[in-house]
């Protein structure tokens, strides 16, 4: 029976390993926020899986002196989660040597679904059973906690050393090890950037509702009017004509589509386009469509509603390696959809005194591809100065192409291509082409660039045959049922590209953070989308931080593909720029 106390019996902390598990309160239906929820109880096992319960006090000031011992192992389940709470009580450490056992879960895991939450990881890697049920019972508490509480508590604790030790026989035993120590080391850098947020010019944000809403009027009175259907005014005035169907209803769009001789079997913007191209006379129809669609998505998105009330800025929430691929996602409001126009960047702002620098690696998955596959001519074009220029040159096998031939724009297009395998309807969608243009750039692509093509179909039979491929980390994307999963058909060929970029950027997050902290600076990250990294600077800090996180990311781009140059773009102003 596991007791609760109110400080550490003598020498608790002094095992080399050490389990830390939270008990939290909170609002129900609402996500955690540990700057409005409070710690309940710090539950802690050591190597001995001897386990203490403790109610939050003076003593975690010790707790903290532990979790920044670099000789010491923290194992946690969901440490972004623990660590954010205990900022909340102050702490501002490294954990230097933490392991996450549900992030490596998913890391053992990726791409075969199964779940990783603490119940389903006992079972897979112990064989034991927890009973998760008392955990609601911490929902909205106050006051004394029940006996059974409390030896819950304990367990959650005690279980993660047996998880660990089989989760690292496992790492070993699948080559994870590398990425699993990147994994772990990019925890607390997460958790600092959730913790920290964004601003958010809300201001601006009502400016810019406004006006989709405008977009969204005007393109449901164009297709009223094409339709020649009946309208109704909405005001008094006479001034509001509005449709006598619901736009945003895809049966009552579709019906009037079908009753207007426009059989669509469905009214997915890439259904209408497909049709638009084959019938261009009902142009302004299925554009006045996409338009209502895309401005109303636009106006839809929820980040005003987003803004914590105690900071006024965004704090999204990152899933470190939630997706197959190793990318980082985001949640609550999910920041790596927002749309790429100027005007949704400029909403999220620098706090005063301060500036945003956006870097991304330039053409980061081409230099990986180029790596990988050990193309020569795109080895070579990683060389160059001037990637899509040199690109265009040798599509079109002609050297005298110039900076501003439309050509190295398309060349640009194309890439896409090179890298996933992307069709000529594909590419005459991005450039704006016919697929008739689009198709001598396709063959160029595979006539140029012939290691690419090989390397995609090993990427296949690996897949196919040992149900996984790999990153140059050594992360692995596993395809259960090989030969019946629809996604082998381009996820062999991009799963290694996009991890092999996801590894490239985790690492430049955890050593940028690092080389911050160790100077001393208030900069911070703030923001990650895919190849992009955002720091927000004190004006005061910029000459001398700016460079550093350049250069930082550099190197590391530099050691992922050794002998070919990772370059660095960047921008510093007030917004996000691109």
């Amino acid at each position: 029976m596991v007791k609760i106390l109110n400080s550490l019996p003598e020498g608790f902390l002094e095992s080399r390993i050490l389990a830390v598990d939270l008990e939290t309160n909170g609002v129900k239906g609402m996500q955690p926020n540990p700057r409005r929820d409070k710690i309940l109880l710090i539950s802690l096992s050591n190597a001995n899986k001897e386990t203490i319960v403790l109610r939050p006090g003076d003593w975690i000031k010790d707790l903290f002196t532990v979790l920044d011992d670099p000789s010491k192992i923290i194992l946690m389940h969901n440490a972004k989660f623990d660590i954010k709470f205990l900022m909340a009580l102050g702490y501002r450490g490294r954990v230097p040597e933490l392991w996450d056992t549900m992030l490596i879960e998913q890391l053992i895991t990726a791409g075969t679904g199964e779940l990783v939450n603490l119940v389903a990881t006992a079972w897979r890697r112990c064989s034991k059973l927890v009973d998760k049920t008392l955990q609601k019972s911490f929902m909205q508490h106050s006051g004394e906690f029940s006996q059974a509480q409390i030896d819950y508590a304990g367990k959650d604790a005690e279980i993660l050393l047996d998880i660990m030790t089989e989760q690292k026989s496992q790492c070993k035993s699948l080559g994870l090890e590398r990425v699993a120590a990147l994994e772990n080391k990019l925890v607390p850098v997460v958790a600092n950037m959730e913790w920290r947020g964004v601003g958010f010019d809300k201001d601006r944000w009502n400016t810019l509702v406004q006006e989709e809403h405008r977009v969204a009027h005007d393109a449901e009175q164009r297709f009223t009017q094409a339709l020649c259907l009946p309208t109704y005014q909405t005001s008094l005035f006479g001034d509001d004509v509005a449709s006598p169907i619901n736009m945003n209803s895809h049966v009552q769009l579709k019906r009037a589509l079908n009753n207007a001789g426009i059989p669509v079997r469905n009214t997915q913007e890439k259904t209408l386009l497909a049709y638009m191209k084959k019938h261009p006379k009902n142009k302004n129809i299925i554009e006045a469509i996409t338009q209502h669609s895309k401005a109303m998505k636009r106006a839809g998105f929820a980040y005003a509603d987003k803004v914590d009330p105690q900071t006024g800025r965004i704090h999204t929430h990152y899933g470190q390696a939630r997706a197959r691929t190793g990318r980082l996602s985001s949640s609550g409001p999910n920041l790596q959809n927002v749309p790429k126009m100027q005007k949704y960047r400029d909403l999220f702002v620098a706090s005063l005194g301060c500036n945003l620098a956006t870097y991304d690696y330039a053409q980061q998955e081409m230099r990986i591809l180029a790596f990988m596959s050990g193309d020569k001519h795109l080895r070579d074009l990683c060389l160059g100065t001037d990637f899509h220029l040199d690109m265009a040159r040798l599509l079109y096998n002609d050297p005298t192409i110039k900076k501003t031939d439309p050509r190295r724009y398309l060349a640009k297009c194309a890439g896409f291509a090179i890298v996933y395998g992307a069709s000529a309807e594909t590419v005459a969608e991005t450039a704006g082409i016919s697929v008739a243009e689009a198709r001598p750039i396709i063959q160029g692509i595979k006539s140029s660039f012939p290691d690419v093509a090989i390397w995609a179909n090993e990427q296949f039979q690996r897949a196919t045959k040992d149900g996984y491929v790999s990153t140059l980390s050594g992360r692995r994307r596993w395809f259960t049922g090989a030969d019946e999963d629809p996604s082998l058909a381009t996820g062999p060929r991009n799963a290694p590209i996009q991890g092999s970029a996801a590894d490239m950027l985790k690492q430049s997050m955890v050593e940028i953070f690092d080389t911050l902290r160790e100077g001393g600076y208030k900069s911070g990250q703030v923001l990650t989308v895919h190849d992009e990294i955002v720091v927000e600077m004190p004006h005061d800090e910029e000459e001398e931080v700016a460079p550093l996180v350049e250069k930082k990311m550099i190197d590391v781009g530099q050691r992922y593909l050794e002998g070919l140059p990772t370059p660095v773009d960047h921008i510093i102003a007030r917004e996000w720029r691109k």
